[in-house]
């Protein structure tokens, strides 16, 4: 196995570095995930994204002090070791989203030589929408490879929806064999199969904006499809119902979203924290006095409730940002449905209330509601004296 992983990473790292510098200098850095130098047998799960998220050029990378490459080019024995920040992955909030899609003892994400967490591409661009699709393409087969060097007992797809038709469509012109299906009929971002002969599951990103049943009913797959045990319909009634409902939600309207913003901006000023920036009728960020801010929006990018570091710039997906205590914060958000995002460490996003006793008791509710999380938050981070 580490033979073939070590020429494996050499043949890779050459190719990036020859597809990087036909690109030019604004070709992006590229990087794997997790230390592959730990893999000595068959992993039991491998987890593929589409990219890193990050920025930054391969030209900078190659001269940048972090990367230790001395101003040379890639080379398998770098490519091997991963993400130089993987030993800080415990406090990303991706690596505690990976962690809790799993629902099984001993934990196959605590040990490193059982898993391989890696991308369908390795070249970086802060969002998946900002890689161009022939990058993907020409590199896709890299990690495919990988896949049929580790033979992992499981492999688990992010962003299942679009990565598994591309990888479909890079199987279909070659001799790979990749057959999955929708899981449930009356949900569509779901899919378990079998990609060369293993078990394989799709489903969206952790960082998606989700409803607590939809990572509940996340969970379950995953862990069952580890377990190789069957997925019925049935056993998930509940939880499909409960999503159902949900989406039945109708989305407030425009004059709705308006009124409720202003009125959660008026009670906002009962509670003691300072709003230090803001814009008229589009958004309101308070200073929760121990590195988190709480912005309320209502603009073209923010709608509703959502919380994040203070200093947070959008430099980089929030879920590769360190920060103590993420797995309890997480948990915080959880208890009252705050989704995950790219770009929120919480979010309680408009689209998702209903307006049952008029706006003003809503937003009542969740400046109620707000105020609440905002002290288990200081049970977890407490405010700077």
């Amino acid at each position: 196995m580490n033979t073939r992983l070590t020429t494996w990473a050499a043949q890779t790292a050459e190719a990036y570095d020859r597809i990087a510098r036909a690109y030019g200098d604004d070709a992006p850095a590229f990087y794997t995930q997790s230390d592959l130098t730990k893999i000595n047998d068959s992993p039991r799960v491998f987890i593929m994204g589409i990219n890193p998220g990050s920025n930054g050029s391969y030209k900078k990378q190659c001269e940048d002090e972090y990367w230790q490459l001395g101003g040379k080019s890639m080379d398998g024995s770098h490519l091997l070791k991963g993400n130089p920040s993987w030993s800080n992955r415990f406090d990303w909030p991706y690596w505690q989203r990976l962690y809790r899609l799993f629902d099984a003892q001993p934990h196959p994400l605590d040990y490193e030589n059982e898993f391989v967490v890696t991308n369908a591409t390795f070249f970086a661009t802060p969002k998946a929408k900002n890689l161009l699709p022939q990058l993907l393409a020409e590199t896709l087969p890299y990690t495919l490879e990988l896949i049929e060097i580790t033979r992992p007992r499981m492999i688990v797809v992010l962003s299942g929806n679009s990565l598994l038709k591309a990888i479909k469509a890079h199987c279909d012109m070659t001799d790979r064999r990749l057959e999955y299906a929708q899981t449930f009929s009356s949900l569509g971002n779901i899919y378990t199969g079998q990609l060369e002969g293993i078990p394989c599951c799709g489903i969206p990103h952790p960082s998606a904006c989700l409803f607590r049943e939809e990572r509940e009913l996340m969970r379950k797959v995953v862990t069952q499809t580890y377990r190789c045990e069957s997925i019925t319909a049935d056993a998930c009634r509940d939880l499909l119902h409960s999503i159902k409902q949900r989406r039945k939600v109708q989305d407030l309207s425009k004059e709705e979203r308006d009124t409720l913003f202003d009125r959660l901006i008026a009670r906002m000023q009962n509670l003691p924290y300072a709003a230090y920036e803001s814009c008229e009728k589009k958004f309101c960020r308070y200073d929760l006095c121990n590195g988190l801010q709480l912005t309320i929006g209502n603009n073209s990018t923010t709608q509703g409730l959502a919380i994040r570091p203070k200093n947070y710039k959008g430099e980089k997906d929030i879920d590769q940002i360190p920060m103590p205590h993420v797995r309890e914060l997480l948990e915080c958000f959880d208890k009252v449905n705050y989704a995950n995002t790219p770009a929120w460490l919480g979010m309680k996003d408009f689209s998702t209330l209903t307006v049952e006793n008029g706006i003003e008791s809503l937003a009542g509710s969740l400046v109620d509601e707000v105020e609440k999380l905002i002290f288990e938050i200081h049970q977890i981070l407490p405010p700077f004296r």
